[in-house]
């Protein structure tokens, strides 16, 4: 009798504990929806509205928790959980840094992974990126897509995807990184020893990518090969990753950046810190020479080219375009690296490039994620010119599970 007695409080009390679990998450869950729709109304806003709104909702967890515990403690006084159980339980699941980026995975969805995976010659895509790539690289893919697979299958929850090392990492950049960009003037934020300036006052741009991992030149294994040669950054945007490029060579750094805002803040941003050996280019970057249109989306990070304008369309400007290849002989170019981030546009890059990789064959560090095309097959692209390339695929630490994956070839 009493050996049945244990056994139903024992069931009594995991019952118990898996309701506690399953209210908390689903406070949690509505909570974070709540917060979803409240970013969405002020998407234009200033990041401190999005970190203010974050701290209104753990508190409200905290004391919401803290009443759940109360009240199943009563209940549970003749289980064999207290109420000091429950409330370290439920400290260390709110302390936990869960997934939740709705731009990310809206991002992922329109990148086409869904998709591409289905493809018949899908395998022999996946086998094509790993071949040759070192441990760490495998590893960064694979986690790529096991992390998206998992977002496929909780598309509306945070989802517990981080691993211990990469919440503390994230915890760290919240606490240092983010918490200290101050706004010293309108429109001026304070990076560490950079000052960047924004398009727009009241929004700042700093990113762990480029202050924090330096846009994956620590990766290189010959940085010595740049210092002595010219840099090309593709894609500079407010000129955040010309600030570190300028640090890497003696000579000059070539800032590509279409958008007539982000262009001028780029000059700004160059003044403001003194940068003498970076030289802005407001210019796109293309197979060959000629006009493209732009549209600048949302975060302002991100441009849209277009070849053909469309009429309906806003706030569209006509650019001069570029390639590789023209500005190079044009300005007599001895190129030991080319950063790229141009929203989609790399493989347009790469055709435009083709003849200062064959005969320069500098350092690449490109951006593979903007779509799943890109992610699979720029590396093969490279690959089928011989040129004897190795490979890397880099993805930093931050609270993103995809965006920046970086391609970094070298000789």
């Amino acid at each position: 009798m009493l050996k049945g007695l244990e056994e139903k409080c024992h069931t009594a009390a995991e019952d118990t504990e898996r309701t506690i679990e399953h209210l908390y998450q689903e406070l949690v869950q509505g909570l974070w929806k709540a917060a979803e729709q409240i970013s969405e109304e002020y998407s234009r806003s200033s990041e401190k509205i999005l970190t203010r709104q974050e701290e209104i909702i753990q508190k409200a967890v905290r004391e919401i928790t803290y009443f759940l515990a109360e009240k199943y403690a009563v209940q549970m006084k003749d289980s064999q959980l207290n109420r000091q159980q429950i409330l370290q339980k439920i400290e260390a699941d709110r302390d936990k840094i869960y997934y939740c980026c709705p731009f990310e995975v809206d991002f992922i969805a329109q990148s086409g992974f869904s998709a591409y995976r289905n493809r018949p010659d899908f395998l022999d895509r996946y086998q094509e990126l790993v071949r040759d790539l070192d441990q760490e690289s495998v590893e960064t893919v694979n986690r790529i897509l096991s992390r998206q697979h998992l977002l496929r299958e909780n598309p509306d929850q945070m989802t517990d995807l981080f691993s211990e090392k990469e919440q503390r990492v994230i915890a760290e950049q919240r606490n240092g990184f983010y918490a200290n960009t101050p706004e010293i003037q309108p429109g001026i934020f304070a990076c560490g020893k950079y000052l960047l300036c924004s398009p727009k006052s009241g929004m700042g741009y700093t990113e762990t990518t480029i202050f924090v991992d330096r846009i994956g030149l620590d990766k290189l294994e010959h940085p010595e090969r740049i210092r002595q040669k010219d840099i090309l950054d593709l894609g500079a945007f407010i000129g955040d990753s010309s600030l570190i490029l300028s640090e890497a060579t003696d000579q000059r750094v070539y800032a590509f950046e279409p958008s007539q805002g982000n262009f001028s803040a780029l000059e700004k941003t160059l003044e403001i810190n003194r940068c003498k050996n970076v030289i802005a280019v407001h210019a796109g970057i293309g197979a060959c020479g000629g006009t493209a249109y732009i549209r600048s989306n949302l975060n302002m990070g991100h441009t849209i080219v277009e070849t053909v304008p469309d009429e309906s369309a806003e706030n569209m400007d006509a650019v001069p375009v570029c390639s590789v290849d023209e500005f190079v002989a044009a300005h007599h170019l001895e190129v030991g690296l080319i950063k790229v981030d141009i929203e989609g546009y790399e493989r347009e890059f790469l055709k435009g490039a083709e003849h200062t990789i064959r005969t320069q064959r500098p350092a690449l560090l490109l951006s593979i994620y903007h779509s799943a095309e890109d992610f699979f097959e720029l590396k093969s692209h490279v690959e089928r010119w011989n040129l004897g390339y190795h490979f890397k695929i880099h993805k930093e630490i931050n609270e993103h599970i995809y965006l920046d994956t970086l391609l970094i070839a070298e000789i």
